[in-house]
């Protein structure tokens, strides 16, 4: 059988194929823009379920507040407070949000703080707790009990698309004596 010179042209080495191009959100301005509208939606989503609006006043205990402060401010909110810890005598507000809570033992701390400060306020008094964690929904009958005993109504719980609890309530009024 005659050596041919030629070779076989599935049998010669190609040069390894061009890297295909990273998508758009492996590049640092696409991760960071995507950072921050997930940020911006997850805070929304605090102002959204308590109907945050012009006429409130806000506070915001732990978590991550300065982006729930902007958010607050953008909204057109009268006012917006942060603190890390639930205050022993917090200003007056019309809404308190807690964006990070980690323990139904928080949440209900969280909850005596904000009695006194939607107490104070003018208006209907209301209540947004995110509890985070994979322990969230186990734990929600223990939070529905202790908000309950801190005086709040109108308890409604729901998952969050990040992950966790989303918890609202409002302030229920005390009770009239006739």
């Amino acid at each position: 059988m005659p050596i041919s010179s030629r070779r076989d042209p599935a049998a010669v080495p190609t040069r390894p194929a061009a890297a295909a191009p990273r998508p758009a959100l492996f590049s640092r301005q696409a991760r960071l823009h995507s950072v921050l509208r997930d940020a911006a939606t997850a805070e929304e989503e605090l102002l959204d379920a308590t109907g945050t609006g012009a006429a409130d006043r806000v506070l915001i205990v732990g978590g991550s507040g300065a982006e729930l402060l902007c958010a607050s401010i953008r909204r057109g909110c009268r006012a917006a407070t942060g603190t890390t810890v639930p205050p022993r005598h917090p200003d007056p507000a019309e809404v308190v949000l807690a964006p990070r809570v980690s323990s139904v033992e928080e949440a209900v701390a969280i909850a005596a703080g904000a009695r006194r400060a939607l107490a104070a306020g003018a208006g209907p008094g209301r209540l947004a707790l995110a509890l985070l964690g994979q322990t969230a929904a186990a734990a929600a009958a223990r939070l529905v009990l202790g908000l309950r005993a801190a005086g709040f109504a109108g308890i409604r719980l729901r998952g969050r698309a990040a992950g966790g609890l989303l918890v609202t309530c409002r302030l229920q009024p005390p009770e009239v004596a006739h």
